[in-house]
């Protein structure tokens, strides 16, 4: 299987390639840009979500900084007819469920399991 992992802490992208490897292809990304260059390349059957990657977009004119999170990866996956399974693992349980549902909406296989180090592929 291939896996994206979308997480800002180097420690869950280790954990989850401890617990995927060697078995499938896990690929990382740390930001909101990161992540959809790879998904617009690969076909993912899974892809392991967090909401708060602190991924801030800064301005040079002194606009306020935009915040870059799951949500936006989440409307991407939505807008381009994802067809894998989903897995979000955030901590931030509100903006989980808001994702969650907007992934139930249009019939996306997704799963809130909050990240510990327990998570597996067996459970999902």
């Amino acid at each position: 299987m291939k896996i994206l992992i979308v997480d800002d802490e180097n420690q869950r992208h280790f954990g989850f390639k401890e617990k995927y490897l060697p078995e499938n292809e896990v690929i990382n990304a740390f930001t909101v840009k990161e992540a959809i260059a790879f998904i617009q390349n690969t076909k993912f059957d899974l892809i392991h979500l967090d909401h708060d990657l602190q991924d801030f977009e800064h301005f040079d004119n002194g606009r306020k900084p935009i915040e870059r999170t799951g949500m936006d990866i989440c409307r991407y996956l939505i807008n381009n007819n994802y067809m894998g399974r989903i897995i979000i693992h955030s901590w931030n349980t509100p903006a989980s469920i808001k994702m969650k549902k907007m992934f139930e909406e249009v019939g996306i296989p997704v799963v809130y399991e909050p990240y510990s180090s327990s998570t597996t592929l067996n459970n999902s």
